[in-house]
């Protein structure tokens, strides 16, 4: 059975499918959050507001005081232990992006799933970067 942390500052909750009323797993944030550096380069355009391209940096922590912290250095135990590190999908891009071996350990929340309203309230499945995960 996988490990789940949950490096995003908002409680997830899954859902199996769109239609469903009730989340198949609630995922509490474990306190230390992914952030990713971003480069803004201002860009030529014809519009009356600035248009950027932007380029994803190193990726950075940030832990809670009162949080354990996760160590996302990729390490043997990961095989043992099987880690489920849901990240943004800004950082899950980065990390596509930056080649990373240990991709197959990150996931973003999938689709959005909103209620009558429109309002978010959980997201459907998770977002992978590898095909065939076991």
């Amino acid at each position: 059975m996988s490990e789940f942390f949950n490096l995003t500052p908002h409680t997830l909750h899954i859902f199996a499918n769109e239609c469903d009323v009730e989340p198949i797993m609630t995922i509490e944030p474990s306190g230390t959050v992914v952030r990713v550096e971003v480069t803004y380069h201002k860009n030529k355009t014809h519009f009356p507001f600035p248009v950027f391209c932007t380029k994803y940096g190193k990726l950075t922590t940030v832990v809670d005081k009162n949080a354990k912290e996760v160590n996302l250095n990729y390490s043997y135990e990961w095989e043992r232990i099987n880690p489920v590190f849901i990240v943004s999908t800004m950082v899950l891009e980065a990390i596509k992006n930056a080649n990373k071996t240990e991709q197959s350990f990150f996931f973003a929340p999938g689709p959005l799933k909103r209620n009558d309203k429109g309002q978010v309230v959980g997201c459907v499945g998770l977002v992978s970067l590898v095909e065939n995960i076991l």
